[in-house]
């Protein structure tokens, strides 16, 4: 699926629901970077 930046920006004002769900989909969709830092609580 693509989406071009005009499509997101239009998602990220008028429909932020789906907006939402469209980044919870791409950053699932992006390997584990093993190089991060550890968090630390």
């Amino acid at each position: 699926m693509q989406v071009d930046r005009r499509i997101l920006a239009d998602l990220a004002v008028n429909d932020a629901a789906t907006f939402a769900s469209l980044v919870a989909t791409a950053k699932a969709a992006l390997p584990t970077d093993v190089n991060a830092p550890k968090a630390t609580a």
